[in-house]
């Protein structure tokens, strides 16, 4: 049987809010707003504390990378998570490493795992996931044992960020056809900037590549060179996503803004107006295709945005599900497969929330 309950803050927050909502005037004031009308959620076993970073499914089970690796059936009605054991990804001490990176590319499946002192790290790849993985460590002198941040899948290409050394470090982009074999994309080599996101434009046949602070396409990633616009606000770039559907280009930052291309980057006009949240300017991160009308923005601190028909941006609207509406977004996971359509987001501290119907605000699920 499902197991319904209310979602709460912690007790210690709770109890200072409550008296500032006794004392405050600004009664519209949002997390007043969904304290006082939390409403019940579905929820399963996974622990709602945790920080997911990211999401797949071999059909048979879904995997969330948490540090540990979770799993549960991808059947309906399914509730129950289990933690993945995982061998061949010990440290000097014998201890199983931190999963912080998990996709799926070309059938296998490639993950980032880190020691808990930081000292040990790598890029490690299965041919097949299940409650437990043998995982076996890259090869390539340049991948293996080496710290990586981000693992980006873009048309075709599996791309690795590693970071060189710390305070502050240097990243450096790494992209393979085959999982085994990796280049460096040279042009990539920014210091202290961290590497955070990539598209391909199908209609000129264009990678992109985003920094935290500059924007590089090419014809291959082996030739990319940075564009002069749209130029990162001091914040910084937050996420970029090519629509087929819509024929245009979308780049977030964390300022508020979402710019627009549909000739190639070419021209940039900013989607909709700012975001802002008691006059705040909303920190965007990366896109996620919903359906082919439909794109969410992630946040951080503020759930999810929705871009419609191209052109209109708007909140998600529950504002009673605070553990969602106020979440940090690591990621989105839509699975076509097993359920149709159903969405994945993973939060940075407020667990793993799903949803079989997205466009119904009220259907979301605390796994």
């Amino acid at each position: 049987m499902k197991r319904v309950k209310i979602e709460l803050f912690f007790i210690a927050a709770t109890a200072v809010l409550t008296m500032f909502i006794y004392s405050c005037t600004d009664s519209s004031s949002p997390i007043f707003y969904t304290l006082e009308n939390e409403k019940q959620v579905v929820d399963t076993s996974l622990d709602n504390s945790l920080s997911v970073h990211s999401f797949v499914t071999d059909g048979t089970n879904y995997y969330a990378a948490a540090g540990s690796i979770f799993y549960r059936s991808v059947q309906a009605g399914s509730q129950t998570w289990n933690k993945v054991t995982s061998s061949g990804v010990s440290d000097a001490s014998g201890t199983t490493m931190l999963c912080n990176k998990l996709v799926e590319f070309n059938g296998k499946y490639y993950a980032a795992f880190i020691s808990q002192d930081g000292n040990t790290h790598g890029l490690y790849s299965t041919d097949s996931l299940g409650s437990s993985i043998t995982w076996t460590k890259a090869t390539y002198e340049e991948i293996s044992d080496k710290q990586i941040t981000n693992i980006i899948v873009v048309n075709g290409n599996l791309l690795a960020v590693r970071l060189e050394s710390t305070n502050p470090g240097t990243y450096y982009l790494y992209y393979s056809s085959d999982g085994a074999s990796f280049t460096e994309a040279t042009a990539l080599s920014e210091g202290p900037v961290p590497i955070i996101d990539a598209a391909y434009d199908n209609a000129s046949s264009e990678y992109w590549v985003m920094t935290e602070n500059k924007l590089f396409k090419g014809s291959d990633l082996s030739g990319l060179t940075e564009t002069a616009s749209p130029t990162a606000p001091p914040e910084g770039f937050g996420g970029i996503i090519y629509s087929a559907d819509f024929s245009k280009l979308f780049v977030s930052t964390q300022n508020g803004i979402i710019y627009g291309s549909d000739d190639n980057g070419a021209a940039w006009s900013q989607v909709g107006d700012t975001a802002k949240v008691s006059d705040k300017s909303v920190p965007f991160g990366g896109f996620a295709k919903i359906d082919n009308s439909t794109i969410f923005v992630a946040t951080k601190g503020y759930g999810f945005y929705i871009i419609t028909g191209g052109t209109v941006i708007s909140r998600f609207t529950n504002s009673t599900i605070s553990g969602l509406y106020n979440a940090v977004i690591n990621s989105f996971y839509v699975d076509s497969s097993a359920n149709l359509g159903t969405v994945f987001i993973c939060t940075s501290g407020s667990g793993l929330w799903s949803n079989a119907t997205p466009n119904d605000d009220t259907a979301w699920k605390w796994e």
